[in-house]
């Protein structure tokens, strides 16, 4: 279960984008549907994780149900959320616990660090989708 207790969100942060970050990894904590993960893109998003790239919402779910194959649960507890109120940008670290699909260890407090970009529009028309995210992960 995702953790809000101790994340720190900007004043500068629309309190639309907040709601979507915190419904972002609700949904990203949960394994299936993998369509509701991707309907948080624009139709042409990109997903950067790692050393993967995928752009558009049908290779989103492909690479998202790569993703679970090898984990069975995972948790995040988003820290802190950095924006410039004169962009579409956040950046955002915080920390993840997995569990592995095969064995059910659990690895906790994983670092990772994301950059998202938002449409405007869809920000402007309070449904915030990404055009672009990336992740940075710290493997332990």
């Amino acid at each position: 279960m995702t953790d809000y207790s101790t994340l720190r969100v900007p004043s500068t942060l629309p309190s639309n984008v907040e709601a979507f970050i915190k419904d972002f990894y609700k949904t990203s904590d949960t394994e299936h549907p993998h369509e509701a993960y991707a309907e948080r893109f624009t139709p042409d998003g990109t997903l950067i994780m790692g050393p993967s790239q995928v752009k558009g919402r049908k290779k989103i779910v492909e690479e998202r149900g790569r993703m679970w194959a090898t984990t069975s649960g995972r948790a995040h507890f988003p820290r802190q959320v950095y924006h410039d109120p004169s962009t579409n940008e956040l950046m955002l670290y915080g920390e993840v616990d997995r569990t592995a699909r095969d064995s059910g260890a659990v690895t906790k407090g994983i670092t990772w660090a994301a950059r998202m970009v938002f449409d405007k529009q869809s920000v402007q028309d309070s449904k915030p989708l990404l055009a672009f995210y990336q992740v940075w992960l710290t493997p332990k």
